[in-house]
C-alpha cells in the first residue's frame, strides 16, 4: 500500500483534519502490514487479488469480498463509497 495515495484519498474526502487523515492512514497501513485487508480487517493477504477502487491508481490491495462490494456499489449508485467509510477505521479519539 502506498501511503501517499491513501492520504490523497482521505484528503479528497474534504471533511477531515490533517491529524485525522494521518491517523486513518496509519490505521490502514497497520492492517496491511499485519496482512489483513485494510477495508474489512480480514486476512490473509495471500488471498488478495484485487485493488480498491477508492484511489485512481488502485494502490490499495483488498480482499475479493471487499472488491466485489465496491464493484456492486459502483454499479448500483455510480459511486464507490469513500475510504472514510471503511469499517476498519477507528473513529474514536486517540
Amino acid at each position: 500500500m502506498h501511503r501517499e495515495c491513501v492520504t490523497t484519498a482521505l484528503i479528497g474526502f474534504g471533511r477531515l483534519s490533517l491529524g485525522l487523515v494521518e491517523r486513518y492512514a496509519r490505521q490502514l497501513e497497520d492492517f496491511a502490514e499485519r496482512c489483513l485487508c485494510p477495508r474489512c480487517g480480514e486476512g490473509p493477504r495471500a488471498q488478495w487479488a484485487s485493488a480498491s477502487l477508492v484511489t485512481g491508481d488502485r494502490c490499495v490491495g483488498i480482499c475479493e469480498r471487499c472488491a466485489g462490494d465496491e464493484t456492486v456499489s459502483e454499479m448500483r449508485t455510480g459511486v464507490v463509497p469513500p475510504i472514510v467509510t471503511w469499517p476498519t477505521l477507528d473513529r474514536r479519539g486517540g
